[in-house]
């Protein structure tokens, strides 16, 4: 009799134990899901940023390549040219209608630090919360395999149902032993 309660307490204990794995079940997909969710976050803010880092960098280049129009506008006759020191200035050359302006290319600069800044913060996040995940699911499977038979395939598959069946066995057992 004495064996049969110490039988019992344990199947108690097992029990106990496996409802508090369906309970970590649940949080361990609700975090999942939250890992997917900042994935696709963070690779929507990569797009952004890169989208942003291309609008720099062209507006950048642009306004490079502008550079010897916006000094001729500034030229005056009689005015030392300041790239060569001329004072006369016989052929300028013309600013293009599609030169962006040094205010545009700052604020893309600034659009795109933004979006750097902005990618590196749901990067992170994403990075923290898989890293949680990881680390709870190592945790969880550790504590399945010690409460259930390793060696039983049956149980070991981590599913909802698998667990659920457990239960209902070691219910039945229960009574069956009272």
């Amino acid at each position: 009799a004495e064996r049969l309660e110490l039988r019992k307490k344990q199947m108690k204990e097992q029990l106990d134990g496996i409802r508090a794995l369906e309970k970590w079940r649940q949080d361990l997909l609700g975090l999942e899901t939250e890992s997917r969710e900042k994935k696709r976050e963070a690779e929507r803010q990569m797009e952004g940023y890169q989208r942003a880092a291309a609008r720099y960098e062209q507006k950048y280049q642009a306004f490079l390549e502008e550079q010897a129009g916006i000094l001729a506008e500034h030229l005056k006759v009689g005015s030392p040219c300041p790239v060569c020191g001329s004072l006369e200035h016989p052929a300028p050359c013309i600013l293009g209608e599609e030169a962006p302006s040094q205010r545009e290319v700052e604020e893309a600069k600034q659009a795109r630090d933004h979006a750097e800044a902005m990618r590196d913060e749901s990067t992170g996040a994403f990075q923290k919360c898989i890293s949680r995940y990881r680390a709870q699911m190592e945790a969880y499977e550790k504590e399945y395999i010690r409460l259930l038979d390793p060696d039983d395939k049956r149980r070991i598959t981590g599913s909802d149902d698998s667990l659920k069946e457990v239960v209902k066995e070691l219910e039945k057992d229960i009574k069956d032993t009272t």
